[in-house]
């Protein structure tokens, strides 16, 4: 009965003794490197991503933030008083908010009959000081006529001192006439000139061209001196002003430094611009420089008081070689990466300059069209053997 149970055992030892065995054969023929299978792990290549190095333009930036402003603003005042008679363009369309108006071109009236009857009055004023001076000229000479023959009388032994005395006091007092005349002539013109002008005054031109922003008062109001009618604002170029840290003070340039806009407004457009204005003083409680940025704005597009944000562009490479930061591995302080030829890896020290984004500039270590890994890289050793999937990267 027992000998069934022996056998039964007996098989199980011996198996057991063999798998032992071939688990124990197995092991050796792996420390001693049996050729086939040493040749079949060595070999297996190891997958990875690559993407080529390419040409393209890489730049440095900061980006700060603004408001848009106009490149000029006026207010177009009254400098007399009066009703306001008309507040139009010459096409006869109301001065409105919004509304486009040309340098140059009346755009409101101030009522002036009262001006021109003081021009009639002035006028005539001149007039009789031109008459009264023409008067004054011929008594001079009358004067100075009567001095002389005086005076020969007194030579040859006739007349008094007195007559002598009295002669040349009325050539005195007609002198003093003259000049009186004269200077009642030029107040004259003066008062003349200074109606005319306040007629001049009651037209009103815009001195620039721009857009109407805000309107201040309607056709028939009364308005006097430094009242203001409308504002206007040239918006064909704009401002923009934001503040950048001090340590990117070095590197900006006005009228160099380029800049580049966008607002909420127009989402994915960009507005190109150039710094104009460097405020040589930082702010003490911010530790930032005033950016002054002018923006053309022939479309319109670009209103005052719109939030910006400005990216400024502090230095640029054009047509430079570009890997990705996912190609880039550091060593001991160096950057490297590694370069597939006939699918073998070979590591490749090289030098980088400017950074944006995902994109590194490199000034040394690869030519354009070489082939790096991006992914799976951490496996490779020099010399290993690779299957490639290639990334684009752009």
């Amino acid at each position: 009965m027992k000998t069934p149970a022996k056998v039964l055992i007996w098989i199980v030892v011996l198996a057991a003794i063999g798998y032992g065995g071939y688990q124990g054969f197995r092991f050796v023929q792996i420390r001693k490197g049996t050729p086939g299978l040493q040749k079949q792990t060595e070999t297996a290549p190891v997958k990875v991503a690559v993407e080529s190095v390419r040409r393209g333009d890489v730049k440095n930036v900061v980006w700060i933030t603004g408001e848009v402003r106009p490149l000029r603003s006026v207010e177009i005042v009254s400098k007399v008083s009066g009703r306001l008679e008309r507040l139009r363009r010459p096409d006869d369309s109301l001065i409105e908010e919004g509304v486009t108006v040309e340098k140059g071109e009346v755009v409101a009236v101030i009522e002036h009959e009262q001006l021109k009857a003081a021009e009639r009055s002035s006028e005539a004023a001149l007039k009789v000081a031109e008459a009264a001076y023409e008067t004054a000229k011929v008594n001079l000479a009358d004067a100075r006529r009567e001095k002389e023959r005086w005076a020969t009388l007194r030579e040859q032994g006739s007349g008094t001192e007195q007559q002598l005395d009295q002669a040349a006091t009325a050539f005195e007092r007609a002198q003093a006439q003259l000049k009186q005349a004269e200077a009642q002539i030029a107040q004259s013109r003066a008062a003349l000139e200074q109606t005319k002008v306040s007629i001049d005054d009651a037209t009103i031109k815009s001195p620039i061209s721009g857009v109407v922003s805000l309107k201040y008062v309607d056709e028939g109001a009364f308005v006097g001196p430094a009242s203001p009618l409308f504002k206007v604002v040239d918006i064909s170029e704009v401002e923009i002003t934001g503040g950048a840290a001090d340590r990117h003070y070095p590197k900006l340039e006005a009228r160099k430094t380029a800049a580049q806009v966008e607002v909420d407004a127009y989402p994915g457009e960009i507005f190109s611009g150039t710094v104009t204005r460097l405020r040589p003083e930082l702010d003490k409680a911010t530790r930032t420089v005033a950016v002054t940025i002018k923006v053309p704005n022939e479309s319109l597009k670009l209103k005052p008081g719109m939030y910006a944000r400005i990216e400024l562009i502090l230095d640029e490479h054009k047509n430079v070689l570009l890997v990705s930061d996912d190609a880039l591995m550091s060593l001991q302080g160096q950057q490297q990466v590694f370069v597939v030829n006939d699918g073998t890896v070979h590591i490749r020290l090289v030098k980088i300059g400017l950074e944006e984004s995902v994109n590194n500039e490199v000034i040394e270590g690869l030519q354009p069209g070489d082939i790096v890994t991006i992914r799976g890289q951490q496996l490779l050793r020099e010399g290993m053997k690779v299957e490639t999937r290639e990334v684009d990267s752009k």
